[in-house]
């Protein structure tokens, strides 16, 4: 097989899985957003498809995070509900790791004008900015820490240099306690009032800000800690 031909065949398979993205969220993006923004409108939809339900709900899970009118934490509490933690952990973590590769890649292959139709200014240049300055340890806090929009970094990441496969890893790594928490929380196995929510994620948001403004100071104050003993 020559070298020309294999080359072709990628190219095929890039314009082809394009054209499919493209013509679906064309088609079918205001249905889906109605969808998976009415929780007992999805509940019920997934309930009518039987035991196809999983795949419904994996379909969506991909879905929602290229077009991404909820927060991913939600739709992670919604598959420990309804499919129990083991099972709506995996279909949220494989969920999330293709939905997020497909925006990467629609994001890497046809640039920055499909990103500004996913990704709002504000978002964008807050991302970007994180990318930029900070590297793959500013992307690893916006993906570890909850209610920062991770789905749109995605896209961001894909303007990048940064290869798919330390995409991957990254996202494998980091976005996983998340969905971890989530599954716990929907099945009913980790239970927490909204107050403490709340605490997290101003905590969490403090941490973000010490970081970025800080960053430099901390790494330099771990460091003369460890050499010291």
């Amino acid at each position: 097989m020559s070298h020309s031909f294999v080359k072709m065949a990628v190219l095929g398979f890039k314009i082809l899985f394009v054209v499919a993205c493209l013509a679906l969220l064309f088609y079918y993006g205001k249905d889906l957003q109605a969808l998976l923004s009415n929780s007992e409108l999805l509940t019920e939809s997934l309930y009518q498809l039987g035991p196809l339900a999983w795949l419904g709900f994996l379909v969506l899970n991909i879905l929602q995070v290229v077009v991404a009118p909820i927060p991913g934490p939600a739709f992670g509490v919604a598959g420990g509900f309804l499919f129990g933690f083991w099972k709506g952990f995996l279909l949220n973590i494989i969920g999330i790791l293709i939905g997020s590769s497909i925006a990467f890649l629609l994001a890497r292959w046809l640039g920055k004008p499909l990103v500004d139709r996913f990704v709002s200014g504000k978002t964008a240049k807050f991302l970007q900015k994180v990318a930029t300055l900070k590297g793959i340890k500013g992307l690893a806090i916006v993906y570890l820490l909850p209610f920062l929009p991770d789905d749109a970094l995605c896209f961001i990441v894909g303007l990048t240099k940064i290869k798919f496969r330390t995409f991957f890893a990254l996202i494998s790594f980091c976005r996983t306690p998340g969905v971890l928490v989530a599954s716990l929380t929907g099945s009913g196995l980790v239970t927490l009032p909204f107050y403490a929510w709340i605490a997290i994620g101003i905590l969490a948001l403090i941490l973000v800000l010490l970081y970025w403004l800080k960053g430099d100071q901390i790494e330099a104050w771990m460091k003369r800690m460890v050499l010291a003993n």
